[in-house]
């Protein structure tokens, strides 16, 4: 190469770094103005949230595959600890929204739920209702007295035996194996609490599905999440992505557990066991119970209907008296999740309307769960018979 033609390569070399130093300040400023000065719109400061928090959670459930039954197919019930006193310890390595506020005692009985021992067969003249669900029958970060499930068997009349089948992680595929296993117990009513794990894993393999084995895809989407100015022009755009894939993860989730619902369901009408659909919703005031709640339309008179815990006038269901002083201040895992996000108090406002009733973005606090309670035994009386005052017998 001439002389000439390398000054020409130089100078060209030049000025292409020029513009690639002048559009890394310019990308540069754009983040950091989109990070520490921006004030965003409600929608736009969701949508930032929860797309690192979904990916956070997609991540999780991707290092624990070999854990999950949804894809091992491993019993459900040889993963639980039957006759167990211990500690479940607060997940430090989990971000503040999405973590036990503090370690809390389980004890298990034989069948390894955190509840009383109980026989198969139920003694005379008692109607046993089975409650089934996830982390939020199981009560993660309570005690068992602060417990729906508890306090709803304060209020039961004489002879109503309430009882606790809820597990850690449980989608609706372990609850249909707990199903399968104590619908011989002779249950007068079955209450299946509607998972968010159904709609969430299905959003994971709906995120994960086509990926290589190198997972490009899925590392490259967690990169650009981690870009405030990139999903804001993102969001801008197309509005929040999310929603469509939600609207997607529905349709999977029907897809994935419609033949296990029909199971449950069929089996319940022909026993002539009635059941109840429990949905709660998460502190973003978001319901998850769709695809159980169609379930129960579709099964006619088996299923008495969905009892939607609703977490608002807590004088109607508890009384003048109740003390709703938790209510008055904002949750730990909130200002927690101020200083390790960067999000704004006001942000976390937005997005968390029902976040004082909540010990993390999940799972509903003592005052949630005895507004349950109280919520539980109205539709109870309203609608199943066995929801009754039977008199005690002779002394």
């Amino acid at each position: 190469m001439t002389s000439e033609g390398r000054i020409r390569l130089l100078r060209g070399l030049r000025i292409t770094g020029f513009w690639l130093l002048g559009l890394v300040l310019f990308f540069g400023a754009l983040e950091a103005y989109f990070r520490y000065w921006h004030s965003p719109s409600p929608g736009l400061g969701r949508f930032w949230f929860m797309e690192q928090s979904n990916l956070d959670r997609w991540q999780h459930l991707e290092e624990h595959r070999d854990e999950l039954v949804t894809d091992d197919r491993a019993s459900e019930s040889a993963k639980r600890r039957p006759n167990r006193d211990y500690f479940e310890e607060a997940e430090d390595d989990r971000p503040a929204y999405d973590r036990t506020p503090g370690r809390y005692r389980v004890v298990t009985n034989e069948y390894a739920f955190r509840e009383r021992s109980f026989p198969k067969q139920k003694a005379v003249g008692t109607r046993r209702v089975l409650f089934l669900g996830d982390s939020l029958t199981f009560g993660r970060g309570l005690s068992p007295e602060q417990r729906f499930t508890d306090l709803l068997q304060a209020q039961a009349p004489a002879g109503v035996e309430i009882l606790n089948l809820g597990d850690l992680g449980c989608s609706l595929e372990c609850e249909q194996e707990i199903f399968n296993q104590f619908i011989e117990f002779e249950p007068d009513l079955i209450v299946l609490q509607a998972s968010a794990n159904d709609i969430d894993q299905s959003l994971w393999r709906e995120a994960l599905r086509n990926v290589d084995t190198s997972g490009l895809r899925f590392k490259a989407r967690n990169w650009l999440a981690h870009s405030r100015a990139f999903l804001a022009f993102v969001y801008w755009a197309s509005g929040d992505p999310n929603d469509v894939e939600y609207a997607e993860a529905v349709v999977a989730t029907h897809a994935y557990y419609g033949g296990m619902t029909r199971q449950i369901f069929e089996t319940c009408a022909a026993r002539k066991v009635p059941i109840a659909v429990l949905s709660f919703p998460s502190a973003d005031d978001l319901r998850y119970a769709e695809h159980l709640s169609r379930a129960c339309e579709q099964a006619g008179g088996a299923c008495l209907g969905t009892i939607e815990a609703t977490f608002s006038e807590p004088t109607r269901w508890l009384g003048a008296g109740v003390d709703t002083s938790e209510l008055t201040r904002e949750p730990q895992w909130i200002t927690d999740s101020v200083d390790e996000t960067g999000f704004t108090l006001d942000a976390f406002t937005a997005i968390f309307p029902l976040r004082r009733y909540f010990v993390d973005m999940v799972h509903p606090g003592p005052l949630a769960n005895r507004l349950t309670a109280a919520q539980i035994a109205a539709f109870l009386k309203a609608r199943w018979s066995g929801w009754e005052i039977t008199a005690p017998g002779p002394q």
